[in-house]
């Protein structure tokens, strides 16, 4: 005898098979995956406006695409265009308000126009959406001791050196406290 959540599952399979029949070959889900994956290459490559055509097609099909947002985002930063990299990131963030990678990206434009304000917010916000991410601890550390709280900024650095070793050879000169010894 057959469940009734096994009679549901298999009608509701049936009735999503009977729906991409009638999509043609490939479905909407398929058309975004292959534009991201196509927009992807293409920005690994260094096809910039061909990842952007992508991106930007791939959100007609799927308006609320956080990574296609997040992308263009990229592309805005490295093409030194902030104003559009800063809506593009902001537009990943409504969608996802615990998109670590948008987050973290919006607090180094905040910073690199001076606004350590929200700089701190947003490294902090990436931090609560991935503790174990080294960068945002590194980077929130380094704009904490430059803004006088050189204890806060100090532990900050000392987690991002716990989670990632390395990165305490990256410490500057002037923040060579924030390894462990007293700071200034």
């Amino acid at each position: 005898m057959r469940s009734r959540a096994a009679v549901r599952a298999v009608a509701m399979l049936l009735v999503g098979l009977v729906t991409l029949a009638g999509c043609g070959n490939e479905s909407s889900g398929d058309q975004v995956a292959t534009l991201l994956s196509k927009g992807v290459a293409a920005q690994r490559t260094g096809d910039l406006q061909v990842a952007k055509k992508d991106y930007e097609e791939l959100l007609k099909k799927d308006p609320r695409n956080k990574f296609a947002f997040y992308n263009l985002g990229l592309i805005a930063q490295v093409t030194s265009d902030k104003p559009t990299a800063e809506t593009d990131y902001r537009q990943a963030v409504s969608i996802d308000a615990k998109f670590a990678l948008a987050l973290y990206n919006l607090a180094i434009l905040r910073n690199s126009v001076g606004d350590t304000t929200s700089a701190i917010t947003f490294y902090r916000q990436a931090i609560a959406a991935d503790p174990t991410n080294p960068a945002p601890h590194f980077n929130l550390g380094l704009v904490l001791r430059a803004n006088g709280k050189t204890a806060e900024g100090n532990t900050q650095i000392n987690r991002a050196i716990q989670l990632n070793p390395s990165l305490g050879a990256r410490v500057p000169k002037d923040n060579a406290g924030a390894a462990g010894g007293t700071g200034r």
